[in-house]
């Protein structure tokens, strides 16, 4: 075949099988050979399911920039969409006029998804009411196999934790369900029903196949022997199984046994794969400019461009279109760039590009640098520092292409290099062996002494010196003002740090002494004269002595950098934090400070990046993703020209022309070194990884698209068989505007004779928190249950699903509701703005419903604590209850659907307090002390999707003897990440780098969970009857512990009595 695709998704009838590729849908006859494509839409089409008599295929797509669900004729044509919300998983067909399709808009949270059954005849989408499912199918005399957590197993390998897919059966319409194979341990996905067996992809045995059981579990056989590629997406016709084997497609004959490889030709431009042409701007990586200010050097998406700031033509200084490049520097006279390139088939090089013929080539060819973090270059032009994601700092000297190690930290890596003026100290900051401190070093390249500049109180960063070599400035952790909670009794140190300034000799005098200076005329020096550098000394002797703080307030100082006559310093400002981590970035304020004035002022808002040069005289700053080259020593004006003047640096010269495939190879081996460099243990904990990165590789040349890379580098991470190795943005070429669904946070019935929506429940949140509450009840609309809702924008309803049409595109948009209320005659318009999710109402609703069943079981003496994840929101809404429920007898804390995070210590250590005393007043009470110890019995509610720092919390719980634990096993996950790599095009990738250990089960956690104490199921009929038996068990063990150990409460007789003593007589 010459027309090799990336086939993925396929589904089968009959004789034709319909599958995945180049983003589209296509059709080809079991015999193989031509497909013909069936969907060439705005979005992408994905996860296509053919109906019981062949005519129509329901799929996925993306035409309004969210999932949706649409179908087409079998032949192509146009598609219709059939629902207007976001849709998880279409499961397929139950019959020829009815769908199965997964659906959250409804749910509390993420992982609680649940079937829909939707009929395209009548319009009618019906709840399958037997708790969250991912897979669901019918059988015969009213069986049904249910799947839970029944995900693709190729993203995780070999996975066993709690999250792991689990099967139910319910054999007929009188039995109850069953939940079957508990002895296979590892995921269980896409099963299905045929007659009375089930089959199903299983990696049980070491890599994923297909198996089969009857509906007890029992005669459990592998259909399939495949040994290198996962077994994925299985689907079937009923006669025939079809799957995805790495980038084929295959089917299974059920009768015969046999298993056919189907050779497709899938002729196809790749348009998404052909070389095209992009702005710059959004992809600007890292810049530099020359001393002399004629030169800048840019990396836009990994492309190195020279170019003058305001005159003359870019030129890009590689023509090889698949090696990224990164961190340019110039030397100081403006010949020569430094710059690291990673290439499809190498390592991370040095390169040196000569500006004058402009031709970059490797140095030091041989080394192995791993990734590298930062680059500094001397003054003198022939010393580099290096800084590696090892930890290590090193010395080039690139006139002898010579290196030595300057230091290898053993806590994280060293930051900050800069050099003094005449380049003989390199200066950075570093963690100090006792792992609680950073330090300022420095290294003197003559002597090859190495010291500590200064002893640090907490953190000394940032370095900077002064253009003369006198003074070095620095942003200090030094003196800790607390301050308290404006909610509970707790202080800490948000405001902390500030820019210093260090005398290096004893006899200069302090920088802030300029006004008390008496005026000294100006000589003019010549040229020559101004340009030499004099020799820079420091005085270690004493030099704790001589650092003064700048007079600015403590706290948000990010980085210090010398000027003329002052400093430039990035401050962001202390207040609340968010979790917006995946979104927008916000960025800081540069600030600046006078020498001559004692002043600081705005320099310039928002300002993502900078670099200092010219001897402090002039800074290139990105802001907005834009550039701009101006001086340091005024302010910038508000003009907008693309000249010196106004600095502006017009980046719409530069044509910028990427090709696809060259960078999906680099972006593939890059990927693959993160992993390589990051995984916690140097030996890949055993996997043979140069193995996999040759196994996937000869995949890559299949790929058409940007998803289908996405989802080869997530089946080749997931050959570490390790948690959070995840890949997410980038430049997905084939994306729609999103068209966000509105929603007002209400539940409503269909009334049809009426063809209104009447109002059954509201998720009520917190009506002060934006975009939270339900719109319908805001003051100036007031509905209540039992009102109807007639029109929205003036348009009535013909279905069911009518409503959730007419808020496509109106989420934060203003809408106008034709409203009739309950009893009245007359109808009225009312305003609202729809909610852009109402997850927060459904939450909020499922937290206080959990609350009033724990009270009215436990009579009021317990209290309850959901935390839905380990971040900012988890540690906002454990103390929103903890701080109202900490005086009850007991605690139920619920940690079920936990997110993970990082806060779980700190919370823990708020639970762990053990009342010993108490502090009694006349008129205001008493308080235990510790005043936050619960007086009792504490009991945690864990399940599988507890995950990450949510496993961490449920393990020390136990751990810690806080109290039991009840659920379910947790997810399994805890070797943390931190997410600090982006490749060439905004992608994400993480590697697995904190992994967790504890003193009961060593590294057992990760890939297994944390079991309960007490495992407690629910049932798809106890969901069905909206039953908790977690949460009841829960309240059941802290009532009968407070049984066997009464609360702290005691019974004091005795006090004390000052009254006069009498003398003895």
């Amino acid at each position: 075949m010459t027309n090799l695709g990336y086939y993925s998704q396929p589904a089968i009838h009959n004789d034709f099988i319909v599958f995945v590729s180049d983003d589209d849908l296509w059709r080809v006859t079991l015999e193989g050979g031509r497909a013909s494509r069936l969907t060439a839409n705005l979005g992408v089409a994905s996860a296509p399911k053919i109906s019981p008599d062949g005519e129509s295929i329901s799929y996925l797509g993306e035409d309004s920039g969210s999932t949706h669900l649409s179908i087409i004729p079998v032949s192509g044509g146009a598609p219709k969409r059939l629902l207007h919300l976001p849709v998880t998983r279409n499961l397929g067909w139950k019959d020829s006029s009815t769908l199965l399709v997964v659906l959250a808009y409804e749910s509390f949270h993420r992982g609680e998804n649940y079937v829909y059954e939707l009929n395209i005849e009548t319009n009618k989408l019906k709840k399958i009411n037997v708790g969250p499912a991912t897979n669901l199918h019918y059988g015969k005399k009213g069986a049904i196999l249910l799947g839970r957590n029944c995900g693709d197993p190729s993203r995780w390998k070999r996975y066993k934790g709690g999250t792991a897919g689990v099967l139910w059966v319910k054999k007929d319409a009188k039995n109850k369900f069953q939940r079957i194979l508990k002895q296979i341990k590892t995921n269980i996905s896409t099963p299905l029903l045929i007659d009375e067996t089930i089959y199903f992809i299983s990696d049980h045995e070491g890599i994923a196949n297909v198996y089969s059981c009857n509906m007890d579990g029992k005669q459990l056989k592998r259909l399939t022997k495949h040994s290198e590629f996962y077994v994925r997406h299985l689907s079937t016709d009923g006669q025939s199984l079809v799957y995805q084997c790495g980038s084929e497609i295959h089917y299974y004959k059920i009768q015969e046994k046999s298993e056919t490889k189907v050779k497709i030709d899938c002729p196809t431009p790749g348009v998404q794969a052909q070389p095209r042409y992009i702005g710059p701007t959004d992809f600007l990586e890292s810049f530099s400019v020359s001393d002399n200010l004629e030169k800048l050097g840019l990396i836009s998406r990994g492309h190195p461009i020279l170019m003058s700031p305001w005159k003359g033509a870019p030129q890009e200084l590689s023509a090889s279109k698949d090696i990224r490049f990164a961190l340019p520097v110039f030397s100081k006279d403006s010949k020569k760039m430094y710059a690291i390139g990673h290439d499809s088939q190498e390592e991370e090089h040095l390169f040196e590009v000569d500006l004058g013929t402009k031709l970059p080539k490797k140095i030091l060819t041989k080394e192995k640098w791993g990734k590298v973090w930062e680059l500094s270059l001397s003054p003198k032009g022939h010393f580099l520092g290096l800084v590696n994601n090892r930890n290590e700092l090193w010395l080039i000297d690139v006139k002898k292409h010579t290196k030595r190690l300057i230091e290898k930290n053993t806590s994280e890596r060293p930051q900050s290099l800069t050099w003094s003026p005449d380049g003989k100290y390199l200066v950075y900051s570093a963690t100090l062996v006792d792992l609680t401190r950073k330090a300022i070093k420095t290294y003197n390249v003559k002597t090859k002494e190495h010291r500590n500049l200064l002893n640090p109180i907490i953190s000394d960063h940032c370095p900077s010196f002064d253009p003369q070599g006198k003074y070095l400035y620095f942003i200090g952790a030094r003196e800790l003002k607390p301050t308290f909670s404006e909610v509970h009794f707790d202080a800490g140190f948000p405001f902390a740090t500030r820019p210093y300034v260090v005398m290096l000799e004893k006899e200069t005098p302090s920088p802030f002494d300029n006004l008390l200076q008496t005026p000294k005329l100006q000589v003019k020096k010549k040229e020559t004269e101004t340009r030499k550098t004099k020799e820079v000394l420091i005085d270690f002797d004493g030099i704790d002595h001589r650092i003064l703080p700048f007079p600015l307030d403590q706290g948000g100082y990010q980085r210090v950098s010398a000027v003329a006559q002052g400093i430039l310093y990035i401050k962001d400002t202390v207040g609340p934090t968010h979790d917006s981590w995946m979104g927008d970035p916000v960025y800081p304020d540069l600030h600046s400070f006078s020498f001559e004035t004692q002043k600081s002022e705005l320099f310039y808002p928002k300002v993502a990046a900078y670099k200092v040069v010219a001897d402090g005289e002039y800074i290139l700053l990105k802001s907005e993703e834009k550039l701009r080259l101006i001086p340091t020593k005024t302010k910038p004006n508000t003009d907008q020209g693309f000249n010196n003047k106004d600095g502006w640096i017009d980046l719409n010269r530069i044509k910028l022309k990427i090709d696809p495939k060259a960078e999906w190879k680099q972006m593939y081996r890059e990927a693959w070194v993160l992993q390589r460099e990051h995984f916690w243990r140097s030996d890949m904990s055993k996997v043979d990884w140069l193995n996999i990165y040759q196994r996937y590789l000869p995949l890559l040349d299949r790929v058409k698209t940007r998803r289908e890379f996405s989802d080869l580098i997530w089946e080749m991470q997931g050959e570490l068989g390790t948690s959070h190795c995840y890949e997410f943005g980038g430049d997905y070429h084939r994306t729609p505007p999103r068209q966000t669904i509105g929603y007002l946070g209400a539940q409503f019935e269909f009334v049809p004779t009426k063809k209104t929506f009447k109002v059954v429940s509201f998720f009520e949140s917190d009506s002060w928190v934006s975009a939270s509450d339900s719109p319908l009840l805001t003051p100036a609309v007031g509905l209540k249950i039992g009102d109807q809702i007639l029109e929205i924008d003036g348009f009535g309803f013909q279905t069911e699903l009518s409503l959730f049409e007419a808020l496509e595109n109106k989420g934060k948009i203003r809408i106008e509701l034709k409203v009739r209320r309950k009893g009245a005659k007359k109808t009225e318009t009312v305003t609202v703005i729809p909610l852009p999710s109402q997850m927060s109402g459904t939450y909020r609703t499922w937290v206080e419903k959990n609350r009033e069943k724990v009270y009215q079981l436990s009579k009021g003496r317990l209290g309850y604590i959901h935390i839905p994840d380990m971040g900012f929101h988890g540690f906002s809404e454990f103390y929103r209850n903890f701080l109202r429920e900490y005086r009850k007898e007991g605690l139920v804390i619920d940690v079920r659907y936990n997110g993970g995070g990082f806060v779980s210590q700190l919370l823990l250590r708020m639970l762990a307090q053990k009342p010993i005393g108490l502090d009694l007043t006349r008129h205001q009470g008493f308080n235990h002390y510790p005043l936050y110890a619960v007086a009792g019995s504490m009991v945690a509610i864990t399940n599988e999707l507890a995950g990450s720092d949510g496993d961490i919390f449920s393990h020390a719980f136990k751990l810690m003897k806080l109290g039991k634990l009840v659920g379910k096993r947790t997810w399994g996950g805890v070797i943390g990440i931190n997410g600090q790599y982006q490749l060439r095009d905004k992608t994400m990738t993480t590697q697995p780098e904190y992994s967790f250990w504890f003193t009961d089960v060593g590294w057992d956690v990760e890939n297994y969970g944390t079991d309960p104490d007490v495992e407690v199921e629910i049932t798809p009929e106890e969901w069905s009857k909206q039953q908790d038996p977690q949460l009841e068990k829960a309240v059941e063990i802290a009532l009968n512990d407070l049984k066997k150990n009464p609360a702290f409460k005691p019974e004091i007789k005795e006090f004390p009595n000052l009254s006069f003593p009498q003398l003895p007589k």
